[in-house]
């Protein structure tokens, strides 16, 4: 995967853009943290690629995406699904939910919450 593959990507996806919508910032701390151990790229430069203003905010990045991976935070590994996807295979995915299946799937106010966050931060 080259950077200019991860350049499109992240221009297409909007994940460059200043927003701070799940949908959008989980992929970006996922992008920082990949970039950062799969690459050559210095922490500005990262920053430069993915829309931050400062090395800092990669750094930030890298933080929380340490911190949901060690929670095995379900919503954010819902959201870096096709970031992942991209980055192993190339192929953009776009995932489309069917609301009433997804809830009727739930067997707890747990999951029912988790929902109700992916439809807040506007991934379904």
């Amino acid at each position: 995967m080259s950077i200019e593959q991860i350049k499109e990507y992240i221009k297409e996806k909007g994940i460059n853009k200043k927003n701070g919508k799940w949908a959008v910032s989980h992929p970006r701390f996922y992008l920082c943290s990949y970039l950062r151990h799969k690459t050559d790229l210095t922490l500005e430069q990262i920053a430069e690629i993915v829309g931050y203003k400062q090395h800092d905010n990669v750094i930030h990045a890298i933080k929380k995406h340490n911190q949901f991976l060690e929670y095995k935070d379900k919503v954010y590994r819902e959201n870096i699904k096709g970031v992942k996807n991209f980055l192993n295979t190339g192929e953009f995915e776009y995932k489309v939910y069917d609301i009433r299946t997804e809830v009727l799937k739930c067997k707890s106010l747990i999951e029912l919450h988790r929902i109700q966050k992916l439809i807040q931060n506007e991934v379904i």
